[in-house]
Formats: C-alpha cells, structure tokens, sequence
C-alpha cells in the first residue's frame, strides 16, 4: 500500500507520462471555478458527438427510431438513451434525444450529481459523480475504499480532501483493470480519468 505522499506523486507521473488517445479534448479545458459547470463541460468533451459503437454496454438499448442520418444511436454527448428515458420518461423521444439540448442534457448531469451528493466535499462529491456518470454508481468503489483504508472517505474527507480524491482516484484506476471490457475501452478510460483528476484536484481544499 502506498503512502498517500507516494500515491500523490505515482498519479502526478502517471498522468505525466500517460499518452493521451488522440480526440481527448479535455486535455486543454479550462477551470470556470464552478465546479459543476467544469463538470458539464468535462463529460460532454469526453464524450462529443453521437455512438452507436456496438462494443459499448450501452448499446443494449438504442431508441426505437433512427436519427435524421437513418442511422441509431445510442450515446450523444456522452448521454446514454436508457439514461435520457429515466430523466425524461414518456416525455423521452428518439428525436429530442438525437437533438441533446443544453437544457436536457442539463437535466441528465443533475441527475448524477445527485447520486454524487454523498459527502460534504463538493470535490469529491464531483468524483463520485464522474464515477456514477460512467458507471451508474460507486458502491464498489466505496467498499474498496473501507478495504484499503479500514475507513469510510465521507469521514476521512472532512479534513483531507485532496488525500481522499487521490486515493478514489486510485481505487477507480483498480477498478478498471477488473472490467471485462477493459482490454477495449481500458486506455480511453485511464486517460479520461487521470484527465479529470489533474483538472478537478484544485477544487479540494484540504
């Protein structure tokens, strides 16, 4: 187990050395020092446009019409349809989703940023949002964390923030190397995250 010195300096160099997947424009984002509009932005460049990649797990729900091009999507702007339909409910159409307005797709980061709103920490509750964004919550995360640290990070958050974003930080980058889709999706996640790490690491206060 790493020291939480060490870790800090083991995630500095990985994201140092890591080479980024060409297209990750969050790279060059700037920080607004609003912490949920960094957010917004962050998960729509992550994401840009519009999937239908059949490798993805979202791919196990597409809408029921085709977009504009004839062609389905399952993903646009990094929202997920079966996500769009629990946020929107009837009210759900392929055409409003294809379409992504800010407003909707306003509506959809909310909805994670509620499951985030777990501790008193804007940031980590920001991390735990991105957590949840890609994987629909972060239960696992949470039991690992009680495994490692023999604590809980909503407690050990109060006072240090910054050493408990690194140590999710380092439980979420664990976390993939168990995936199944790993060997497909792995670098783009690792960069994705070691990205929203160096950008969201100034909002932690302690």
């Amino acid at each position: 187990m790493k020291t939480d010195t060490e870790l800090a300096t083991y995630l500095q160099n990985k994201h140092d050395t890591n080479k980024f997947v060409p297209g990750w424009r969050m790279h060059n984002m700037g920080i607004s020092r609003n912490i949920m509009l960094d957010f917004a932005e962050f998960t729509r460049l992550q994401g840009g446009g519009k999937s239908n990649d059949l490798r993805d797990k979202a791919s196990a729900n597409f809408p029921p019409k085709p977009d504009k091009d004839g062609k389905y999507y399952h993903t646009v702007d990094d929202v997920t349809w079966s996500c769009f339909q629990y946020n929107f409910k009837s009210e759900a159409t392929p055409a409003r989703f294809y379409k992504m307005s800010k407003a909707d797709r306003r509506v959809c980061i909310l909805h994670f940023k509620n499951i985030g709103r777990f501790t008193a920490s804007p940031a980590i509750n920001c991390l735990l949002s991105y957590i949840a964004w890609g994987s629909g919550g972060f239960y696992k995360e949470r039991v690992l964390y009680k495994i490692w640290y023999e604590s809980d990070f909503a407690t050990d958050c109060i006072n240090n923030e910054l050493v408990v974003f690194n140590r999710l930080m380092d439980i979420r980058l664990y976390r993939f190397s168990t995936m199944a889709d790993f060997p497909t999706y792995g670098n783009g996640w690792i960069s994705g995250s070691l990205i929203f790490w160096d950008k969201f690491k100034f909002y932690c206060k302690s």
